[in-house]
């Protein structure tokens, strides 16, 4: 068996997956073992299956799948992993970029570290052309470390890896927990990965803190949601923190725990202010399931809802006056 595969779930990424794997082929030539790359397409309509299929045909170490339905971002997730031929998988987004010299830094540690669960990839934030850095680093350190527990893990990289393609996992492991249960809530590689450190206490973490991704995040990327973009927004936020109270069941420290769910927390914040922007309009039932997952009454009754409910032209004024200023800069 392979030592690594980089995978790939996709669903509509015309746009942008050639250059993804065009940054993977480029350096597999190179490799001294095989790397594979798996496809796992979620029945996609846009004509990425062809531009995929032209890559099946010229590269050998490309497996292409296509499922016959959509199963849903979760389900095809733990498929790629599935149909992945080696030890570890490295999980990649369709629109994502891989440094050059990665895939290389990346087999050197899985020959030379034993004993590893995951690896955690860092990256870096571009605009969605991917001219301008946003964000040098996701997690802020510059030193490589290996972590010995699954607790310690999360309290270093709190939500970092909760980005696909910072995410290199023992295929083997994680066949060998439960994740039916974890199909719902679309952080599933977070959670699932979450239950293999803990499962398998004897096996460690490695991180890597050079950012060997480039993540896409601009308006040129795909994921769009017209009118529902603030909802769909607030409820994975939602979704993240149900994921993140879940892990106390499963035998993370309560410290652990409630450090990720304040982080998530204070995003939320973020995300309702983006929501407003965006013109979301607030709902009861969304509402309801914000008081009952967040457990903070105080924060959801006097930040979360007056925010949801003041009205749109009052949070603009300081968006207009921002770029007021900026433009006059310019002058």
């Amino acid at each position: 068996m392979t030592l690594l595969t980089i995978a790939i779930p996709i669903y509509n990424g015309v746009d942008t997956i050639r250059e993804t794997l065009n940054s993977i082929l480029s350096q597999t030539p190179t490799l001294q073992e095989k790397v594979y790359v798996v496809i796992s397409d979620n029945n996609s309509t846009d004509g990425t299956g062809e531009i995929l299929q032209e890559f099946n045909r010229n590269y050998q170490n490309v497996m292409y799948f296509k499922n016959p339905e959509n199963i849903g971002y979760d389900r095809n997730y733990d498929l790629m992993i599935q149909r992945s031929p080696s030890e570890y998988v490295w999980t990649i987004c369709d629109d994502d970029v891989i440094r050059p010299g990665a895939i290389q830094k990346v087999l050197d540690i899985l020959r030379n570290v034993p004993d590893l669960s995951t690896i955690f990839v860092n990256c870096s934030i571009y605009d969605g052309e991917v001219k301008k850095c946003k964000t040098e680093r996701i997690l802020d350190i510059y030193d490589d470390s290996i972590y010995p527990t699954a607790d310690l893990f999360y309290k270093e990289t709190g939500l970092a890896s909760i980005n696909v393609s910072s995410n290199i996992v023992s295929r083997r492991l994680w066949m060998g927990v439960e994740k039916e249960d974890a199909f719902t809530s679309y952080w599933s590689h977070y959670e699932i990965i979450s239950r293999v450190k803990m499962r398998y206490p004897q096996y460690r973490s490695y991180c890597i803190a050079e950012p060997l991704v480039i993540i896409r995040q601009g308006e040129t990327v795909r994921w769009r949601y017209g009118d529902n973009l603030g909802h769909a927004l607030l409820e994975k936020g939602l979704c993240l923190m149900e994921v993140a109270s879940r892990m106390e069941s499963q035998g993370y420290s309560g410290d652990c725990v409630k450090q990720l769910r304040d982080t998530i927390s204070i995003n939320i914040v973020t995300t309702i202010l983006f929501a407003r922007i965006s013109r979301y309009k607030a709902d009861l039932p969304l509402m309801k399931r914000m008081y009952r997952t967040v457990k903070n009454p105080l924060l959801v009754l006097v930040v979360y809802f007056p925010l949801m409910l003041i009205p749109r032209v009052i949070l603009m004024v300081p968006l207009w006056a921002a770029r007021a200023v900026k433009n006059r800069g310019r002058q």
